[in-house]
């Protein structure tokens, strides 16, 4: 029960911090937003005349790159200041 509070609380401020450097087109494991609205945005483009949509699923890019990479992004200033002491 503990771990899961902790990580709760350490997912919030993680989210308020990175979701906003997300692009507006990114759907997966977003706050209100599911693979339905993908779906959705990908007839809307289809309507719109476009031929193309691409689909990206860069779980297994992670898998194969160093840790250190990860956490130079999540402890790059100025963003965590004031969350890491």
């Amino acid at each position: 029960m503990t771990d899961r509070l902790i990580q709760q609380a350490v997912a919030q401020v993680l989210s308020m911090i990175y979701d906003p450097k997300f692009s507006e087109h990114s759907n997966g494991f977003r706050p209100n937003r599911s693979a339905h609205d993908a779906v959705r945005k990908a007839k809307g483009y289809i309507q719109d005349g476009y031929r193309w949509v691409v689909d990206m699923d860069l779980e297994k890019f992670f898998d194969n790159r160093y840790e250190f990479f990860a956490l130079s992004i999540l402890i790059e200033p100025p963003y965590t200041e004031p969350y890491v002491r």
